[in-house]
């Protein structure tokens, strides 16, 4: 029997560690946010870093990248094309995959040491409540991957998610890594071609990202729809059997 004051001890030592991850998670946040607004607004100027100093713009990129994939709150898409841009299609999605690795084990471990207390700095219980879905283990890799590849899903709130079920950080490695090579390389080819000049083929590029991602968008809310009919259905079902159960008592 666990003894009733280790137990208090443990849960405020997790509220104290969480609460100091989420001092973190901000206080980076407010520290990168102008600068990589001013990247974003002016890539050029992380171009002449890079041409100056190619090893510590590398570094600078990884840096904003990794940011941008823990603090959920930082969209992605203007990151990876930046990484296009100003690296070229190949090696900027490569950068950018690259970070999003170590963001998203990071993400992983953390949450499996913090649990909900944490995911709770960037979510809500209902955004949370939502995947629940994907705890149970039946088909269970396979469904994930396929949300986390499909373009225009919410890979934040998945990479949060994923920490609170009992995958593998091994097959979690192969979804975070796999997963966000479409969407990267649509954001990296555009990026490169806005950096090249070529205006009418980022265009065409940006195009088709955004039709998919609506695709894609559309896909997850089905999976979502389809998930809470079973879940009603399920919950019929329990009901109606409770009901003959007692009916036949009587």
């Amino acid at each position: 029997m666990k003894d009733p004051k280790q137990s208090a001890g443990q849960r405020r030592n997790a509220i104290l560690a969480a609460i100091g991850i989420a001092a973190l998670f901000a206080a980076v946040f407010f520290l990168v946010r102008d600068p990589i607004a001013r990247l974003v607004q002016d890539p050029d100027r992380l171009r002449t870093v890079v041409l100056q100093r190619p090893l510590l713009g590398r570094l600078l990129y990884l840096l904003l990248s990794v940011t941008q994939v823990v603090v959920a709150v930082i969209p992605g898409e203007p990151v990876e094309i930046l990484g296009g841009y100003v690296f070229g299609p190949w090696e900027g999605a490569a950068l950018f995959i690259l970070a999003g690795i170590a963001g998203s084990m990071s993400i992983f471990f953390l949450v499996r040491r913090f649990g909900m207390k944490l995911v709770r700095v960037f979510f809500s219980q209902e955004q949370v409540d939502k995947l629940r879905f994907l705890r149970r283990k039946k088909g269970r890799e396979f469904l994930l991957f396929l949300i986390f590849t499909i373009p225009g899903t919410p890979k934040d709130l998945l990479s949060y998610f994923v920490g609170l079920t009992d995958i593998s950080p091994w097959v979690w490695l192969l979804i975070c890594s796999v997963g966000r090579i479409p969407s990267v390389l649509t954001s990296s080819f555009g990026g490169s071609a806005l950096g090249d000049g070529r205006g009418l083929k980022a265009v065409i590029i940006f195009g088709a990202a955004i039709a998919v991602a609506a695709v894609g968008a559309l896909i997850y809310r089905g999976i979502l729809k389809q998930n809470e009919k079973r879940k009603t259905n399920n919950a019929a079902g329990d009901g109606e059997s409770a009901q003959t159960d007692e009916e036949e008592a009587l």
